[in-house]
């Protein structure tokens, strides 16, 4: 099925009951989609045939009929797209016969998509003419003139009709006072009589004209011209010229008219907004395109990855996924309504869900609240419509193919003056009108076994009611065939010579429609001419704008809606230019009052500019919050990612303050920590270029930071001022704002644990400002995050703390706060191979307590534990270096690593120590050396290598250690 089928079948299917031959093109590939039954007929082949026939329909007309018919066609409808022609000829021939068609272009609109429509009219072929000349035309409405190719184009007959349609008596124009030329509009002779002597210098034998005739009041009407140039069958000379002019001045006019207002209504629906977007199985969308109409999609272009469910209520979004999986597993497009709440107003939009792969839709949204809510009017409105069709002096009825009647329309009743139940059920040819004559009984059957075979059957017949009247009827019998190709109902139709009352009719009704939609459209609508002048506005410019309709027609409406001349001249060029695009424009209403507008500007035919408005100040103001929302959103992300990532404070308060600035656009953004005699210092701050920098300074701003008002910034009080002037603040205050050239304050209290911590502010320093509520919680939020960076800061320190303590613990003694074995291991394995690389001496002292298990069976362990913190302290005393390190090694053994020392230095330490003890005279009654507490100590020097190990050092200090108690203690020896 084509895509114009999908979208318009009830209404092609009326067309394709049509005897006018149609055929429709795809804008703006102009591909042929679609062609009615007559438009078939036209190339002389049954409607069977080419229906089963590949390639008729949506192929081009290449295979169907003749290149230079085709060439026509399609020249004809290029040219109506470039907006050069609407009408035009198509030459073809039926059965053999040349055959001459008019064609008119127009286009046709659907949801989606622009088709270009062309109507054929077919003439009655010249032979045909000329047989029934009399009796078709003396009081018909086509003309007959004949006049000769000579020099004013002398006049030699003319119909009797001429008195009633051109105000002429056919002697007049006859007697040789009036020529054919002198009829003609002066500014139409040229052009026709250059295009009759074209034709018939090329051999043509008939053609078409379009030009204006002067009426015998003066006037000029519009005619249709169809000549036949009659040559002399032997020499081809021309002998006469033959022409039928049938009058079109009042269908133009209208035509014109209905153009128009089809092209105005089409502007209007184009500015229509919809949804698209295409989503997978998961949910996720992309390709998003969303129309002002739609109120309810709000996608955030923060997360990832975006879903439905990120974008819309839960309820719709879990209802637009289960359509999806249906749509997907099925394979099938799927259409539901849905209603929605916004901002307090209920609206009704339809979503269509149509697969395009296998694992995602379209998915398309319109908002049909107006179709909604109007839906009773609707209803009404089509009630109104069939009741004008069953009324319609067209005559239609529904037959079976074997002529019985199943149905006729009330004009047909009417004419026969009988009752629906005397005529349906019974044979067509057996009602009273069709009884007049025997011949018109066959007539009629013999059309209805021809329609039955699927043939379209017309011909013209005249009937008789049962008071006499009498009627020509253009009568025909178009078959109805189903899915099989059967023909399964006959449609009888009979017109009279009323086609242009039914499209006065048909504009009356397109003008009501128009108007209504004018009048009701809930967008703001006006006409202007090229000077920019209004012409035409809707009710809605009254009610958005306030001026009533009548003073937007009488005034310089531009001048009161801009004043401004430089805005003024921007909106004139932007009328003008009517590129289809929406502005956004602060207009003025009758108040004086501005507002957010946008405007959409659309050419029209006529040279006026249809302008479309909406009052989007709402939407400003929400796109407004939303930015605020989303920068705060973004700020405190950014903020608490800080806090994750880093624990310096420092670093978190410096990107706080940037960040505020910039997302306030203030001129300065600073932190500052209260101190306990309520004075501020500024730990962080960002500021313009033009402003003095207050980082590190400390400060008391009077009234802010009293025991009162602190006690106030505890219980949440925020302190905002648009202008420091007039905000009622405390003079002190005010002269100390003023001093530090700040104009507008926001000042945010920063609390942790229960007391205030410090404050983050916001200043603009030259003018006031109105600070926004969004932004005042956008810093009090961020002040909560800081407190938190605060205190995360502070247990870092503390853990710090920690964790140096417990590193002291384990690797020094308790005891005597030395390094411990474990420590002393460490150092000298480190200290090895450090001056191993350097070849550099290492010396190692290894210190023992002479007799000290004796002391502590004398004083006791308490007194024993004294002693060793009182030797340590005496050892520690004997070394000055960084580098030198003293450990206890053992219960009553303490080890001195010497880097860098050579075994004269090691002595120098050692006698250092043992002068350092002798000092301290610990008493020791139990000694057997000394009564006072000595020392034995082994040295060793050593250049470590990679051959030996600090094990080796220590095993020869022992040796030396060893050999000093063997010699008497209270002395040192030298390992060899």
């Amino acid at each position: 099925m084509s895509s114009i089928d999908r979208c318009a079948g009830s209404l092609f299917s009326a067309f394709d009951a049509l005897r006018t031959p149609i055929w429709i093109y795809a804008a703006p590939e102009l591909k042929l989609e679609w062609v009615n039954q007559s438009g078939l007929r036209f190339w002389d082949k049954s409607a069977q045939g080419l229906v089963e026939d590949e390639g008729v329909v949506g192929d081009g007309m290449a295979a169907r009929s003749p290149a230079l018919v085709q060439q026509q066609l399609l020249d004809l409808v290029t040219q109506f797209q470039q907006g050069q022609a609407e009408m035009g000829w198509v030459e073809g021939d039926r059965q053999g016969t040349p055959l001459r068609m008019s064609c008119q272009c127009s286009h046709y609109d659907t949801e989606a998509e622009r088709w270009v429509l062309v109507e054929g009219t077919l003439p009655s072929p010249a032979e045909q003419v000329l047989r029934e000349e009399r009796q078709l035309f003396t009081a018909g409405p086509v003309i007959i003139f004949k006049w000769q190719p000579k020099p004013g184009w002398p006049m030699e007959y003319v119909s009797q009709n001429v008195q009633e349609q051109l105000g002429y008596s056919p002697e007049q124009l006859t007697s040789g006072q009036i020529n054919f030329a002198d009829l003609i509009h002066p500014d139409d002779l040229p052009k026709v009589e250059q295009e009759v002597w074209q034709y018939i210098n090329a051999g043509a034998d008939r053609f078409i004209q379009h030009y204006r005739l002067r009426h015998g009041n003066g006037d000029y009407r519009w005619l249709d011209d169809y000549t036949v140039v009659v040559r002399d069958d032997r020499s081809g000379d021309v002998q006469c010229l033959l022409g039928y002019v049938l009058d079109k001045s009042d269908r133009q006019l209208a035509d014109a008219t209905l153009a128009q207002s089809e092209a105005t209504k089409r502007a209007i629906l184009a500015a229509i907004p919809d949804l698209l977007v295409c989503i997978n199985r998961d949910g996720v969308y992309h390709d998003l395109t969303v129309g002002e109409g739609i109120k309810y999609w709000k996608p955030d272009a923060e997360v990832t990855p975006k879903t439905v469910f990120t974008a819309m209520p839960y309820e719709m979004a879990l209802e637009r996924m289960q359509c999806i999986h249906q749509a997907l597993d099925t394979g099938q497009p799927q259409v539901y309504d849905q209603t929605i709440e916004v901002d307090g107003e209920l609206r009704y939009e339809e979503a269509r869900v149509v697969p395009f792969s296998a694992d995602e839709v379209l998915v398309m949204v319109r908002d049909i609240t107006d179709r909604v809510l109007l839906k009773k009017a609707l209803i009404e409105s089509e009630r109104r419509f069939h009741a004008i069709f069953d009324q319609m002096y067209q005559f239609i009825g529904l037959l079976s193919p074997e002529g019985i009647l199943l149905e006729v329309n009330q004009a047909v009743l009417n004419f026969m003056g009988a009752a629906r139940a005397d005529v349906v059920g019974r044979p067509m040819w057996d009602v009273s009108t069709w009884r007049a004559s025997a011949a018109t009984q066959d007539q009629l059957k013999r059309a209805i076994a021809q329609a039955a075979q699927g043939e379209f059957v017309r011909y013209e017949v005249n009937l008789q009611n049962m008071t006499g009247q009498l009627i020509t009827l253009d009568f025909s019998l178009r078959p109805i065939f189903d899915e099989s190709g059967n023909v399964v109902l006959l449609i009888p139709e009979g017109r009279d010579m009323s086609d242009r009352k039914q499209t006065e009719v048909n504009l009356r009704q397109q003008k009501e429609l128009l108007q209504v939609m004018f009048d009701h459209f809930p967008i703001m609508v006006e006409l202007y001419n090229q000077d920019c002048t209004v012409q035409l506005a809707n009710r809605e410019i009254e009610r958005v704008l306030g001026w009533p309709l009548d003073q937007v027609l009488q005034q310089d409406f531009l001048c009161k809606r801009y004043p401004d001349p430089i805005q003024r001249q921007q909106v004139q060029a932007f009328i003008i230019a009517a590129r289809q695009t929406w502005q956004d424009f602060t207009t003025y209403t009758a108040d004086g009052t501005p507002i957010n507008t946008s405007w959409m500007n659309i050419p029209l035919s006529t040279g006026q500019i249809l302008s479309i408005g909406q009052d989007i100040t709402q939407r400003k103001e929400i796109e407004a919050q939303l930015r605020m929302t989303a920068e705060r959103d973004r700020l405190l992300a950014l903020i608490v990612q800080r806090i994750r990532q880093s624990l310096e404070l420092q670093e978190i308060l410096h990107t706080t303050v940037t960040e505020i600035r910039l997302a306030l656009q203030s001129d300065r953004a600073m932190i500052y920590q209260l101190n306990a005699d309520y004075s501020g210092h500024v730990l962080a701050e960002a500021v313009g270029e033009s402003c003095p920098s207050f980082l590190g300074q400390t400060f008391k701003m009077p009234s802010t930071t009293t025991p009162d008002r602190v006690q106030a910034y505890q219980q949440g009080h925020i302190q905002v001022s648009a202008d420091i002037y007039n905000s009622g603040l405390p003079d002190d205050l005010i002269a100390f704002f003023s001093r530090v050239h700040v104009r507008a304050t926001l000042i945010v209290p920063i609390l942790h644990s229960d007391t205030i911590w410090g404050f983050i502010a916001a200043f603009q320093q030259s003018q006031p400002r109105e600070w926004q509520t969004g932004e005042v919680d956008l810093v009090r939020q961020v002040a909560n995050q800081v407190a938190i960076a605060i205190q995360q800061a502070e247990l870092y320190q503390q853990l710090q703390h920690a964790n140096r303590e417990l590193q002291y613990l384990a690797t020094h003694d308790k005891l005597t706060g030395l390094a411990n074995r474990r420590h002393f291991d460490d150092y000298l394995q480190k200290e090895w191979l450090r001056l191993s690389r350097e070849r550099s001496p290492i010396a190692l002292l290894l210190c023992d307590i002479d007799h000290f298990k004796l002391y502590n069976d004398t004083y006791g362990h308490i007194a024993g534990d004294d002693c060793l913190a009182q030797v340590a302290d005496a050892i520690c005393r004997s070394i000055s270096r960084p580098a030198d390190m003293v450990a206890r090694y053992g219960g009553e053994e303490f080890a001195i690593v010497l880097p860098n020392t050579d075994c004269e230095g090691a002595v120098q330490v050692a006698q250092k120590v043992q002068q350092h003890i002798h000092a301290v005279q610990i008493p020791h009654a139990s000694s057997l050396t000394q009564p006072w507490i000595t020392l034995s100590i082994g040295i060793v020097t050593i250049i470590p290598n990679p051959t030996t190990t600090p094990q080796a050092l220590i095993d020869r200090a022992d040796d030396a250690l060893y050999s000093a108690k063997s010699a008497g203690r209270n002395g040192y020896a030298i390992a060899d």
